[in-house]
């Protein structure tokens, strides 16, 4: 806890004073930046927000309330399998993003944990674990290229743009 507030009271707006005194010494400037919005803006981070809300559901049920019918000697066993499992595959579907619509990865995963969901009960845990690890891979690495394609350039850039160089 005491972390936490240290991390917010101090080191937080510590390197943000730095990162405004070093932007200043470059001669970088704030500009008055207004997005004009359109409907479909409105329709399209929706969409953000059901894609991040369709793979972050399924992670935190796995990760907190699903844990709770287990042991503590379960619980770290089977955290580590699927901590294992989720950076090796999303190494790997990060690969293959290179090659695949995230789109289509992401309608592929939602469907894998439709189905694994659907069979949770009956699975072994350790065998469930390491499934859950990869369908959230599967969900989890195409993000970041679906969520930057749903949006035009000037909406997309809304952080680069707040200092620019005077000119």
């Amino acid at each position: 806890m005491a972390i936490g507030i240290i991390d917010r009271v101090i080191t937080k707006p510590f390197i943000s004073m730095i990162i405004l005194v070093l932007s200043q010494d470059q001669g970088v400037g704030f500009i008055n930046w207004k997005p004009t919005l359109h409907i479909e803006d409105i329709k399209k981070v929706i969409k953000a927000i059901g894609v991040k809300f369709g793979e972050s559901s399924s992670f935190y049920v796995y990760t907190s309330v699903f844990l709770l019918y287990f042991s503590a000697h379960e619980v770290s066993s089977l955290i580590i399998t699927a901590t294992a499992s989720l950076l090796i595959f999303t190494l790997i579907m990060s690969v293959i993003m290179t090659r695949v619509s995230p789109t289509k990865a992401l309608l592929l995963g939602y469907a894998l944990f439709s189905l694994v969901n659907t069979f949770m009960f009956r699975i072994e845990p350790l065998l469930l674990f390491v499934l859950f690890g990869v369908v959230d891979a599967i969900t989890y690495a195409p993000q970041s290229l679906y969520l930057v394609s749903l949006f035009r350039g000037d909406v997309r850039h809304v952080w680069c743009r707040r200092f620019l160089p005077r000119g």
